[in-house]
């Protein structure tokens, strides 16, 4: 079971905003710049993003597939 922070009610300091996700959900990450995907997969903590546009920045280049930690997401 993963969980990311829900910014759509305000952040939380005592963890209260984090909300488990599911495959289909889409979050925001970032790497290089704010990005978004849709949960492909999930394994433990980590979470496979699929983009069919493909992802910007020099460390993804625009992939179309990235797999990232849910404590390095969020919904938005």
């Amino acid at each position: 079971m993963a969980k990311v922070r829900d910014y759509r009610q305000g952040a939380a300091e005592d963890g209260s905003d984090l909300v488990e996700v599911k495959i289909g959900d889409h979050v925001g990450f970032k790497s290089d710049h704010e990005q978004y995907g849709k949960i492909t997969a999930i394994s433990g903590e980590m979470l496979t993003l699929e983009n069919p546009n493909g992802f910007g920045g020099d460390y993804l280049r625009y992939a179309t597939v990235t797999t990232e930690p849910a404590d390095r997401c969020w919904m938005d």
